[in-house]
């Protein structure tokens, strides 16, 4: 049976939800990001000239870092902040670390630009090898007549779930989807598990969120993403 422990970080994405678009500069984003982090984005900066009335959630602005693993897009509706490097996975432990520079980026500029953030996101990557990914998954969540029947000889499988709750650590009430599926973990055969852990978005009529709380949010939802994910792969192997 596979355990939480298992799985190694394939990628880390922070995303706040900006949804004043007509406040959105491209000028002023790069020159915000590139002055301040310009160290992490020194690879190829994309700059987008899309028409006004294109969608608000397709980037205008594409950051990178000299070795492709930190990303930065940038939108007038949303920002995204990524750790996602192409030939690696990251420690379980590390899991702490990777957010807070993700989110470091987008708190600061928050905090240093007259921004309103009304939403919050955090999608996590995993993943761990696996000869027969499909066999391990179907044994992992399925019982005895479910394993010999119908999942029988499974080559692909996956589950998808979604709850909505309040966290203790989290003082709103937050979406949580998990996806465990069979796929490629490095180019070669795994259990992959997709996590995004969002604020609701009925909700975002009604909040801003500064910078402080931004810190707090991420600070706290890696945590509950790791109590999350031991739901799904007990460390005592339990199902």
């Amino acid at each position: 049976m596979l355990k939480a422990s298992d799985f190694k970080i394939g990628s880390v994405q922070a995303v706040i939800f900006t949804p004043n678009a007509a406040e959105f500069s491209q000028s002023h984003v790069l020159t915000h990001f590139l002055g301040r982090y310009g160290d992490r984005y020194n690879g190829p900066v994309t700059s987008l000239p899309l028409p006004d009335d294109a969608p608000p959630q397709v980037s205008r602005i594409l950051l990178q870092s000299a070795d492709n693993t930190w990303k930065l897009n940038a939108a007038p509706a949303r920002i995204d902040s990524v750790w996602s490097p192409p030939s690696a996975l990251g420690e379980p432990g590390e899991l702490s670390s990777l957010i807070d520079q993700c989110c470091e980026v987008l708190a600061e500029y928050v905090r240093h630009n007259a921004v309103r953030v009304n939403r919050l996101a955090l999608v996590l990557q995993r993943g761990q090898l696996a000869d027969t990914p499909a066999r391990v998954l179907v044994e992992q969540f399925c019982n005895e007549w479910a394993r010999k029947s119908p999942f029988r000889r499974s080559e692909n499988f996956e589950i998808h779930n979604h709850k909505r709750y309040r966290p203790p650590a989290i003082d709103r009430a937050i979406n949580s989807w998990v996806r465990c599926r069979t796929g490629l973990v490095l180019n070669r055969p795994g259990v992959a598990v997709e996590q995004d852990l969002n604020t609701l978005e009925e909700e975002m009529g009604h909040s801003t969120l500064d910078a402080d709380y931004i810190r707090r949010f991420f600070n706290n939802i890696g945590s509950e993403a790791d109590s999350v994910l031991r739901l799904y792969f007990d460390e005592e192997g339990r199902r």
